[in-house]
């Protein structure tokens, strides 16, 4: 072996450096790749509120990995009024580092609670509006909330996704549906089986 001057092993030793940060930084990518894909279970708060009996009502959503990390499992529970009566869970299937697709629709239950009946739901990022029309003729005009901005800066599963809970009297029940963006057109109506 020959003898090694000052610049070639100044070189050598750049060139080894530069592979060495090449190396780093691939494998810091893959890792940062990997755990984003393998995301823990994280459980959020929503929304809360008061029934029209003075109980609380709450909305959670939680996200855990599934199919090896290849996508997530993100679930939305309902509890509108403070106790297993009128509750609900629903999950949904979204891509690993992603969230809800801005085009969803809705999925929604319309129950008995301890204060009467209550339509409780989520809906796509665009739409705004929830125009319901109950079997007795009467109309409910809701506007489904956002996750607070915090959130949805904070967890990318929270975006893309509005929740509500609607209390009304009995006397009759969620038939038609109307999904409306924010220019007031009508994207989507469903009957009280569709959602």
């Amino acid at each position: 072996m020959g003898i090694v001057r000052g610049k070639q092993l100044f070189s050598m030793m750049t060139a080894a450096t530069v592979v060495a940060f090449c190396l780093v930084t691939a494998t810091a990518s893959v890792g940062f790749s990997e755990n984003r894909a393998c995301i823990k279970p994280q459980q959020q708060g929503l929304a809360t509120g008061a029934t029209p009996a003075g109980r609380t009502w709450r909305v959670s959503a939680a996200v855990q990995p599934e199919a090896a990390c290849e996508s997530w499992l993100l679930r939305l529970d309902f509890t509108p009024s403070g106790t297993r009566k009128g509750s609900w869970s629903w999950g949904h299937q979204i891509k690993a580092g992603g969230h809800l697709p801005n085009g969803f629709g809705i999925a929604g239950e319309d129950e008995v609670s301890e204060v009467g009946r209550v339509f409780s739901g989520f809906v796509g990022g665009r739409i705004r509006t929830v125009a319901v029309t109950l079997s007795n003729g009467e109309h409910l005009t809701i506007h489904p909330k956002l996750p607070s901005l915090r959130q949805r800066k904070r967890l990318v599963w929270l975006r893309g996704l509005r929740s509500f809970v609607r209390f009304y009297p009995e006397g009759g029940r969620v038939k038609v549906v109307k999904l409306i963006d924010a220019n007031g057109q009508v994207l989507e109506q469903k009957g009280a089986r569709g959602f």
